[in-house]
């Protein structure tokens, strides 16, 4: 068997005792801006997300609103309860997908990406989110009172306990931003007034929720749920980073006088064994020192930046181990403070794609865990694959919402599996991933070549037609078939899928790809996601 070790990094973890976060300058080019100037670069940040469907969103919230004690449970929204996982159902106290900005402001059921957005979907108890209904957020001393929840309503207002606050604040803070009326998807706006559930896409009330912004920070729970949430998604919530950018988008806010911008760091994924270099830049001349440890706004270790305004210091990671969160804080000497998180980067051995996949239908390597790695070639709600390379059997099926976009190149830990005669990864452990590389050329082949030894991989048809033209692809998905002569092959198409309410072609065209199988089939999977 082929083997190779590599250093991977930026580690996106699905192991409780370990969190990805944000590469040090995610948040570049906000600096010096405020008012809709930096609505509009936040959106440019956060948008374009990997995006699931409603339902297949339940296993992101499953881990993100896991409780700390007991992996096996969730924490409820609104009635901070530990409850089941599996206790999702309607009714009771059953749980239930809450959206925080309701989906009946803009209307944006079973519409992707909204519907499914888990930075917006928390899991909640049933009866209370009955009792919520489509209601504003605002102080209701006159409602009535939910006990469970410690919670009030009346009048088209919900009220939810303090410790909630500030998470429904900066919950609709990211919808307002995330959803700008870019790329045919809805304009989400905040009102400052209750009762605006007949308006077109507007939740309220901003006052109320910039005032819960500011008396409620995020607490440890809240960060660590927009660690986990950016693990699939792969976009933040910028208002639990950094709460004080509300005030500077809605309330005129005013800019600090020393501006912290530019952070960067050298090299950009360290193992344990390199020295690492944080370079920053400040707006004006004055000091400047580094914290840096395992747990936020440590202070353990500190170094003093050399520079007045293009600043230098070199920290070490001897203390540390692969998969590890490092906290950096920048503080200057006028007082301002910018946080900011790296992973440190493990060495890994990996196994080469086409070892697993065999000269077979089956793979020789089943039931064994390995490491592979390659650069994502599709993201499906369930699932998303990886190839190394355009050779033969070099693709292969990840099952795992912890992913990459399209481009990215990746590493997975799981075990391999024969699921219905398609080889994959399951049971995945970790993922990491270590950046944009570049896109996969499709193989082009025919559609009489569609055997075991381009499963997994992507491929691309030229000129066929389809046999169900100008059908139009309902929620529920379903099969369609694609003809090229004596040959022809089915495309599936998922629940909900991102190909839900487009017409099947009805004219000669190319398709790109992923061959797929099911049982003695072969079957397309049509990725619209971040591929044309």
């Amino acid at each position: 068997m082929k083997m190779k070790s590599i250093a991977l990094t930026t580690a996106i973890l699905i192991l409780n005792t370990t969190l990805f976060s944000q590469t040090p300058g995610y948040y570049n080019g906000i600096e010096h801006k405020k008012g809709d100037e930096l609505k509009a670069t936040l959106h440019k940040i956060i948008q374009g997300h990997v995006d699931f469907s409603y339902r297949d969103a339940k296993c992101i919230i499953n881990y993100a609103d896991e409780d700390p004690n007991n992996t096996s449970n969730l924490i409820q929204f609104y009635t901070n309860q530990s409850v089941s996982k599996n206790s999702y159902g309607t009714g009771g106290n059953k749980t239930n997908r809450e959206h925080v900005w309701a989906k009946s402001h803009g209307n944006f059921v079973n519409v992707r990406p909204m519907d499914g957005d888990a930075h917006n979907l928390h899991a909640a108890d049933a009866s209370v989110n009955i009792v919520r209904r489509n209601y504003d957020f605002d102080d209701a001393p006159d409602g009535s009172y939910i006990e469970e929840a410690d919670a009030y309503y009346g009048g088209g207002i919900f009220e939810p306990a303090d410790r909630d606050k500030g998470a429904v604040a900066r919950t609709l803070f990211y919808m307002a931003v995330r959803y700008e009326g870019t790329n045919g998807e809805m304009d989400l706006k905040m009102a400052d007034k209750i009762n605006t559930a007949d308006d077109a896409a507007h939740h309220g009330k901003l006052s109320t929720l910039l005032q819960w912004n500011t008396d409620f920070p995020p607490t440890k729970l809240e960060k660590r749920r927009n660690e986990r949430v950016f693990q699939s998604q792969l976009n933040r919530n910028p208002f639990i980073d950094n709460p004080n950018l509300a005030d500077l988008i809605w309330a005129n806010g005013e800019l600090p006088t020393t501006i912290i911008g530019n952070l960067s760091m050298e090299p950009p994924h360290p193992t344990i064994e390199e020295s690492v270099t944080i370079l920053t830049t400040i707006s004006r001349t004055t000091t400047a020192k580094l914290y840096w440890g395992k747990t936020f706004d440590s202070e353990n270790n500190e170094v003093a930046f050399t520079g007045t305004r293009n600043l230098t210091a070199a920290i070490s990671l001897e203390s540390f181990t692969g998969n590890e969160m490092v906290f950096l804080k920048v503080v200057t000497s006028t007082g301002e403070v910018k946080h900011n998180t790296f992973v440190v980067a493990p060495t890994v051995t990996t196994t080469i794609i086409s070892d697993i996949q065999g000269t077979s239908h089956y793979s020789p390597m089943e039931n064994t865990v390995v490491t592979i790695a390659g650069i994502v070639t599709a993201n499906f709600d369930h699932s998303f694959y990886i190839q190394s390379g355009n050779s033969k059997r070099s693709g292969i099926c990840v099952y795992s919402p912890w992913r990459g976009r399209i481009g990215d190149s990746v590493a997975v830990t799981g075990k391999v599996i024969e699921y219905q005669n398609l080889t994959e990864l399951g049971n995945v452990s970790m993922v990491y991933n270590y950046g944009q590389k570049e896109v996969v050329a499709p193989s082009e082949v025919s559609v009489s070549d569609l055997k075991e030894d381009y499963e997994g991989m992507v491929i691309k048809l030229s000129d066929v037609n389809f046999l169900n033209a100008d059908k139009t692809i309902p929620t529920n998905g379903g099969t369609y078939t694609i003809n090229e002569g004596a040959s022809s092959i089915s495309v599936f198409v998922r629940y909900n899928s991102r190909l839900t309410g487009h017409k099947i072609p009805n004219k000669t065209v190319d398709v790109t790809a992923v061959l797929s199988q099911y049982q003695d089939k072969y079957q397309l999977l049509i990725d619209k996601s971040d591929r044309s």
